[in-house]
């Protein structure tokens, strides 16, 4: 990252230690698996019974996988006994960051993504890379995408965005005691710094113009931490025109 380093942070640790253990495991696996693949890679059934909850898995095999997903296909027997397969992605473990200024003021990005084919708006995203914590990458990604450096920072707990199918667990920062500094975009990033009022930026939750879900449960639970859960939607100057 070009540019001065970050100040010492504070940060709230509670919850966070044991989930990092659990996010920390998930990313060596992830890592061990990716390392050195590449694009399409099909491997043959590896025979095993394991159990998975009520499930039996009796074989396995990799269908793709990238620097970012590894996706899988298990020949299973059901909690009925029935045979069958399940497909499951896994995504490299992230973090959603929140950043909030002293006059409770949200800062967000907006930019179109691929995969939805729009739009969105949400909170500082991205992966956690192997050499650092999950704070770290909040850190990094706040600083890379809207410009902002913290010295206050609390966790907020994690999400799994999609369970039946998907496995991606996110960390949840609020990050306050702001500074504002240049982006430092990755070349296919292009981020909007876009900002709001918190009980603005609740409502838009609400009415589904974001519709993130890491950045969703963020919001909703800085807006509890500052008493802004029944706030009405405000006109205040700061809230950036979502149709401009």
């Amino acid at each position: 990252m070009a540019g001065s380093t970050a100040p010492k942070s504070k940060v709230s640790q509670l919850g966070l230690d044991e989930k990092a253990q659990e996010c920390n495991s998930y990313q060596t696996h992830f890592n061990l698996a990716s390392s050195g693949s590449h694009g399409i890679k099909h491997q043959d059934w590896q025979a095993f019974m394991q159990k998975h909850g009520p499930w039996m898995i009796r074989k396995s095999r990799q269908i793709y996988q990238d620097p970012w997903m590894d996706v899988r296909c298990d020949e299973v027997l059901r909690p009925d006994g029935v045979p069958g397969t399940f497909s499951t992605v896994r995504i490299k473990p992230g973090v959603c960051v929140i950043a909030v200024d002293d006059d409770r003021t949200v800062y967000l990005t907006r930019e179109f993504h691929y995969a939805v084919g729009r739009v969105t708006i949400e909170g500082a995203s991205g992966g956690i890379e192997p050499t650092e914590s999950a704070l770290e990458a909040a850190q990094r990604e706040l600083r890379e995408e809207l410009g902002i450096v913290a010295n206050r920072w609390s966790h907020l707990g994690h999400v799994d965005p999609f369970t039946s199918a998907l496995e991606s667990p996110t960390q949840l920062f609020l990050a306050e005691e702001l500074q504002f500094v240049e982006p430092d975009c990755e070349p296919t990033e292009l981020i909007e710094r876009v900002a709001f009022p918190i009980g603005h930026a609740r409502q838009l939750v609400i009415e589904s113009t974001i519709t993130h879900a890491p950045t969703c449960v963020a919001i909703l639970k800085a807006a509890d931490r500052f008493g802004c859960l029944n706030e009405r939607p405000s006109t205040d100057p700061r809230s950036a025109h979502l149709n401009e």
